[in-house]
Parts: C-alpha cells; structure tokens; sequence
C-alpha cells in the first residue's frame, strides 16, 4: 500500500527562522509572533486583561487559561482646580464560562464629593474607586445620574470606564475590551465657571442647588446639578 502525502513548500531558511523566532520569545529581536502584538497596558483608566490591552476595538485578547486577570489602572479626577483625588487601579481574577457563552464584567468608577450643606458647594472629594462588576449587558450602560444625600452632604458621581466582554468557545478563549473613559477626569476643564457673586449678589458657579417646584399643585424641594447660571434680569 502506498500513501501519498502533498505539503506545499516553504524554504528551509523560513522554516529555521520560524523556529530562531519561536525560541527567542516575545521582544527577543526577531520577527513579531503572537506574543509580541499586543502592548503592555499604561496610561490613566486603561482596561488590560493578563496585563494586556487592545488597541483595536474589534481585537480579542486570546486567553490560555479558564480564568483571566482583569485590571483597571488608576487615575486622576479633579472636581475643580485645586480639588483633585487619585483613584487607585485594582486586578480581580474572573472565570470563563463553563459552556460555550459570553459573560461581562463592567468597570465603574465612583466619586464621592463632599459639599457645603448651606450653599451645597464642593468642600473636597473624600473618595474615588474603581469597581469591577459582572454584569448581563454587552456594553456598559449609560452613565449612572449622579446622587445627593438627603442631608445635601454629600453628592455621588458615576463613571463608566468600560466593559470586558469574556468569550467561550469549545476550548478557545478571548477578552474582548470597550473602552469608554479614556484619560484622566477632570469634571471642569474649562475651570470654575459663573462668579461668587454676581451682580444681584448669588454665587452661579456650577454645582448641585436645591430648588423649589410644584407637582400637581404642592410644593417640593431637590437637589439638581446646574451649569452656565446667569441672572435673567440683572440689576441695571
């Protein structure tokens, strides 16, 4: 019995330089391979998955193990010039799914701001963390409305920094990363607008104000965060 076998032909310098490349590793100075495409992960808010991120949005990080390392490096949110806070990056491991699925995993990032409870003007930012939360949808969900405290002390801010997307096929596994918040935060770049008193006497700076309104006939008070106050009728 004869068999017959058909390979299409490669030179052997290929072939050698194929495996001069394999035994270097990543970085080792020969042609990239498939370690070397994906850059190590820096930069404020950047998503990573084992460490790595993608720059593309259509590439998927292929991942060897049933389990991948999730991370959100920290950054920096500033409320207004002078009031600033760090968040601090964190890594969790999370698991593939056991049956050929996609799981989410949502990176959200909370600031805490403490306000003056006559004026409801920022005092400081007591706080600023990263959360990793596993979610059902494939992108993150639309910004969170910001809260206040009913005791006017404090008021809540959220981000969405983006979302995992963890792919299980058969034996193949793979991240995908939706990056929405690039960059630090900074919540007035243009820096304080409106004055400390205008020319009826207020304070317009942005900011949460408590105003009075009406449903269906009966008065309520709220919190609201307003922006570009002017005076309709100025003094003359």
């Amino acid at each position: 019995t004869y068999y017959a076998l058909n390979m299409s032909y490669a030179p052997i310098e290929q072939i050698i330089q194929a495996i001069e490349d394999y035994n270097a590793g990543a970085n080792g100075g020969q042609e990239p391979d498939g370690r070397d495409i994906e850059p190590a992960a820096e930069g404020s808010f950047v998503l990573s998955a084992n460490g790595q991120y993608a720059t593309d949005p259509g590439t998927s990080l292929l991942i060897p193990s049933s389990n991948v390392t999730l991370g959100v490096l920290g950054g920096t949110v500033t409320v207004k010039e002078g009031m600033t806070a760090v968040a601090t990056g964190v890594t969790e491991s999370f698991d593939f799914a056991s049956t050929n699925k996609v799981t989410y995993v949502r990176a959200l990032l909370t600031v805490t701001i403490a306000l003056d409870e006559e004026t409801l003007t920022e005092l400081s930012v007591t706080s600023a963390v990263i959360s990793l939360i596993e979610t059902t949808v494939a992108h993150a969900p639309g910004q969170a409305p910001d809260k206040v405290n009913r005791d006017d002390s404090t008021l809540i801010k959220y981000f969405n920094i983006g979302t995992f997307a963890l792919l299980r096929n058969g034996d193949r596994r793979a991240v995908r990363i939706n990056q929405v918040l690039v960059g630090d935060v900074n919540l007035r770049p243009d820096g304080t607008i409106g004055e400390v008193l205008d020319p009826n006497g207020n304070d317009t700076r942005d900011g949460v104000r408590k105003i009075g309104f009406t449903i269906n006939g009966k008065p309520y008070t709220g919190m609201f965060i307003v922006a570009g106050v002017e005076a309709v009728f100025p003094p003359a």
